[in-house]
């Protein structure tokens, strides 16, 4: 059984190695089908606790398994040919999701807390880190607009929550600090 296991694990993660031309992008591709894995595993994993431990409301199950469904299109475009555009999106989905889950999360909150707005950030932060993994720093042409998305969701974070009408001041929290937390985030 854990053979078996492991044979399928290794046949996904080893997805689009035959559209590399390097050991260094084989590699990358390998880490990029692993992170992919992990990230839709640990969605499933979220759900699965909700599950067990919280409440689940449809809206809740609905956004986590748009989720899990994400994080594996990154596996399917290696898959493809697309090794490139894969590497972009597992770089910007995860922070465009965390966004979305966000908002939906918002959407169905009868209690604001700062809390909440402050520790989403920490998991934008969290994935911002996948450019410096699955892209060679030395080619800037690819990592710099990897790293771009995560940037610009971590930026924008605020204005967009404002402009779905979401934001920390508009669900009526009124710490006067908050506005320094772009400050705290880039130190």
């Amino acid at each position: 059984m854990n053979l078996v296991l492991m044979s399928v694990l290794r046949k996904i993660t080893e997805s689009g190695v035959s559209h590399a031309e390097t050991n260094s992008e084989k590699r990358n591709i390998v880490l990029s089908n692993y992170i992919s894995l992990i990230a839709a595993g640990a969605t499933l994993l979220l759900l699965l606790g909700r599950y067990l431990f919280a409440t689940v409301n449809v809206s809740i199950a609905l956004t986590l398994l748009q989720g899990c469904i994400l994080f594996i299109l990154p596996v399917i475009l290696n898959r493809s040919g697309f090794i490139n555009l894969s590497r972009f999106a597992l770089c910007w989905l995860p922070p465009a999701y965390q966004l979305y889950a966000t908002l939906e999360t918002l959407k169905e909150v009868s209690v604001f807390e700062t809390s909440t707005f402050v520790g989403l950030r920490f998991f934008m932060v969290a994935f911002s880190c996948f450019p410096f993994l699955v892209f060679d720093l030395r080619k800037k042409n690819f990592f710099i607009p990897g790293l771009l998305g995560p940037l610009l969701f971590l930026l924008f974070y605020d204005p967009i929550l404002n402009f779905f009408g979401l934001g920390y001041w508009q669900v009526g929290l009124h710490d006067a600090t908050y506005q320094f937390n772009n400050v705290r985030r880039a130190g």
